[in-house]
């Protein structure tokens, strides 16, 4: 009878565990769930991101309107418009945010329309984990007659 020797016992034990490892299926639900869960979060963050990218523009886009509106009411009072703005931007974003956005609003007015006009333009960086960084624009633009647009008839009708 031969004996085998020790080096290909062990080599069989070793391709006989090597087997055993590629059957064996404890560990693979968890290596599926570190898979699946890094695109979860980066989705997760992506759609936080983009949410809130979404509510500053139509906060800015809301309070450049509103502003306007409010200057028109005051007979083409640009100053009171900004502060309406302002103010109505720190209501919804917060004041951080709204002192971001504040300094790209402008506001002036047309005597020639009768009319007071805004304009806000400003990028904000957004950082999304596992998705990387770009940067993302907050653009409103509005246009409001005045109140008392029509002064009535002019002087020379008879």
């Amino acid at each position: 009878m031969k004996r085998k020797s020790k080096d290909q016992g062990s080599a069989t034990k070793l391709r006989h565990r090597a087997a055993a490892l590629l059957r064996d299926d404890r560990g693979a639900a968890l290596f599926e769930y570190a898979l699946t869960i890094v695109v979860f979060f980066g989705l997760l963050f992506f759609i936080i991101r983009f949410g809130w990218w979404w509510w500053t523009q139509a906060i800015a886009a809301t309070a450049l309107h509103d502003g306007l509106r409010s200057g028109a009411a005051r007979h083409g009072n640009v100053a009171g418009a900004w502060q309406t703005a302002y103010d109505l931007m720190h209501a919804g974003l917060g004041r951080a945010n709204a002192d971001r956005h504040a300094g790209s609003m402008s506001f002036w007015a047309d005597s020639g329309r009768r009319s007071v006009q805004g304009r806000m333009s400003s990028t904000q960086r957004l950082d999304t984990p596992f998705i990387g960084s770009g940067s993302g624009g907050v653009e409103a633009g509005s246009f409001q007659r005045d109140w008392q647009f029509y002064g009535g008839r002019p002087d020379f009708w008879e």
